[in-house]
Parts: structure tokens; sequence; C-alpha cells
């Protein structure tokens, strides 16, 4: 994740820059670029969310079956 933060970091700043005019790269490319970076940080954010409740229903599982037959 810490690439995906510095790529967005980038974009979000250099879109405060007044460049545009000179560059070969158009603004609006640099906002899809931007809004699709965006996209895949929830993505792995939602990921990250479901991964950790997953986590917690097999812990919880299994610690209510190490209670119903102790060993």
């Amino acid at each position: 994740k810490g690439d995906l933060e510095k790529a967005l970091y980038m974009i979000r700043l250099s879109l405060q820059l007044k460049f545009w005019f000179t560059s070969t790269v158009t603004k609006e490319t640099v906002e899809k670029y931007l809004s699709d970076l965006e996209i895949k940080e929830k993505e792995i954010e939602n990921q990250r969310k479901a991964s950790i409740e997953d986590n917690e229903l097999i812990e919880s599982t299994e610690s209510n079956n190490t209670e119903e037959n102790p060993s």
C-alpha cells in the first residue's frame, strides 16, 4: 500500500501545479488516473476489512468449539 499512497500523493500534488499548458499529459488524463487509483485504494481497504472480519469469525468459531469440546 505504500507505493499506492505515494502515487496518490504525487498525483494530487501535480494537480495543484500550474504547468498544464506546457505539458504533454493532459490534466484530464491525470485526473482519470487519480480516480482509478482512488478506486483501487478503496478496493484494497475493503479487502483488508473483509479479511479481518473473516479472521475474527474464524477465531470466534474456534473459541466456541474449544469451549464446547474441551480436550
